[in-house]
């Protein structure tokens, strides 16, 4: 089923996909971030091309854990997923899956819970329990986008027997728990296919292919080199930015490049 889903999607991508004659952005790469990235580009009025070797979101993202959470041993991976969740809630209207259950990090000794805890300090909103008088628990099910705002956010640690009420399956030697509360799962499939959906209806362009580097041409055009796959032989976009989602040769990726030229192809399939 997966097979013949991907394989009509690569039909699709083949018919419709017209390369455009002018281009602001290429992002390399079509899965969940790829496709997103290229989505809020082409949103902000942006020329997009997404070149990719797989119909989107058919590889690694098909194969997700599906899970999503805000806590981070660093301020800026914090920062960065908050605002992720943000843009994700902001989606979840056209009915994802999202859920809001949390991640439960478990320790056995003292000593690994303090160290978790003293991560959680460091990114705030921390609440201490001996008891489950004053800990809500995860709603289940699916998330309610109107009662959003209410739900608890930051880090709820639980001591002792009051980890072991709350999570009844935990071992008895579990001295400890810390709940992520900004945290749970979402249905990557119908996920994928909403930023899809998005991404087409705001302008992407997809085109099927492999780019196997990039170098800086004249007039500020980058020019994606040894391009292969049904579509791509070799092409010239003029364009301000290249926005990749695999790891490229940073001295083959100027990330500032300016200006805007037209498409000059050295040799194409359509």
């Amino acid at each position: 089923m997966l097979r013949r889903a991907a394989n009509t999607a690569r039909r699709i991508i083949r018919r419709h996909s017209t390369p455009p004659q002018r281009a602001d952005a290429i992002v390399i790469g079509a899965g969940l971030v790829g496709v997103s990235t290229a989505s809020h580009l082409a949103s902000a009025g942006l020329r997009v091309l997404c070149v990719t070797r797989h119909p989107p979101c058919s590889y690694t993202s098909a194969v997700s854990t599906e899970c999503y959470r805000d806590f981070w041993p660093s301020m800026e991976m914090a920062a960065l997923m908050s605002r992720s969740i943000d843009l994700m809630e902001a989606t979840a209207q056209e009915g994802i899956g999202l859920t809001r259950r949390g991640y439960a990090y478990c320790a056995r000794q003292p000593e690994t819970l303090a160290k978790a805890v003293a991560e959680c300090e460091s990114l705030g909103n921390v609440r201490h329990h001996a008891t489950l008088a004053s800990y809500e628990p995860s709603p289940s099910g699916v998330l309610n986008l109107d009662a959003v705002d209410a739900l608890p956010a930051g880090f709820d640690v639980l001591h002792g027997a009051a980890a072991r009420e709350a999570f009844p399956a935990l071992a008895d030697d579990i001295v400890g728990v810390v709940h992520a509360r900004r945290a749970g799962w979402v249905d990557s499939g119908r996920y994928a296919a909403e930023l899809v959906r998005r991404a087409k209806a705001a302008g992407v362009t997809f085109v099927a292919g492999r780019v196997d580097g990039v170098e800086l041409c004249g007039n500020h055009a980058i020019e994606p080199t040894r391009c292969h796959g049904d579509y791509i032989a070799s092409m010239t976009w003029g364009i301000r930015n290249l926005i990749s989602t695999q790891a490229l040769n940073a001295q083959a990726a100027p990330s500032r490049a300016s200006g805007s030229t037209g498409v000059s192809s050295k040799r194409r399939r359509w």
